[in-house]
């Protein structure tokens, strides 16, 4: 079974997931502090469509993910999007080296977006994968037959329901696990055949538990 590393910002993360030997990083290199919403309230207006404030985000997404990314050798490497980000990770692809695609999350508290728009965005050329694993939708419709995502994550909730898991019945699919017992679980639904592997996900601001990630890794492995 394989698995992901997701949300890395920090290169202590970095350094474990390269020597993990995970298939797929996720690096989030988007400057923390536009992460709240101010002056007119609307998150969107304010922080993604200021253009000064967009070339000091794309500079500095772009100097982070170079740093981090040194660290990453081995696995394919891809970039984490913001909901609101999302035009300009498009307008930074090409800058961005060493980069298999991006991460796109199908829905968080301040996103505009609903997912079904979502492929009418990225460009064909542009691999993409989709993250559920802050949401409750129900219902994804996130991809077309034109331009479907490669892979997607998703959370316990959605896995197997009747009105998420049909929607991504033929894609590789990998499951945000927590802890072994989620990895036990997890292992008894092997019937599913969409389920490639566990993701694993940093939280910005907490110290990531490597420990807890090693056997998390050991148990899939057996």
């Amino acid at each position: 079974m394989e698995f992901v590393i997701g949300q890395i910002s920090g290169l202590m993360d970095a350094r474990f997931a390269a020597a993990a030997g995970t298939e797929r990083v996720i690096l989030n290199p988007w400057p923390s502090q536009g992460f709240s919403a101010h002056g007119t309230g609307d998150y969107e207006a304010d922080y993604v469509h200021q253009a000064e404030g967009q070339v000091e985000i794309l500079k500095q997404t772009l100097a982070t993910w170079n740093e981090i990314k040194d660290w990453v050798a081995g696995p394919e490497i891809w970039l984490a999007v913001p909901s609101p980000c999302l035009s300009m990770a498009l307008e930074a692809y090409s800058s961005l080296e060493d980069c298999c695609g991006i991460m796109v999350p199908a829905g968080q508290p301040y996103a505009t977006r609903l997912p079904s728009q979502i492929p009418s965005q990225i460009p064909p050329q542009i691999p993409y994968a989709l993250d559920f694993s802050f949401t409750g939708l129900s219902r994804t419709r996130a991809w077309s037959s034109v331009h479907p995502p490669e892979w997607v994550v998703v959370p316990w909730s959605l896995l197997g329901t009747d009105s998420g898991s049909s929607e991504w019945a033929n894609k590789a699919t990998y499951v945000l696990v927590e802890s072994l017992e989620g990895v036990d679980a997890l292992q008894t639904l092997q019937e599913l055949p969409s389920i490639v592997g566990i993701y694993l996900q940093a939280r910005p601001g907490d110290q990531t538990d490597y420990e807890a990630w090693q056997q998390i890794i050991d148990r899939i492995s057996l």
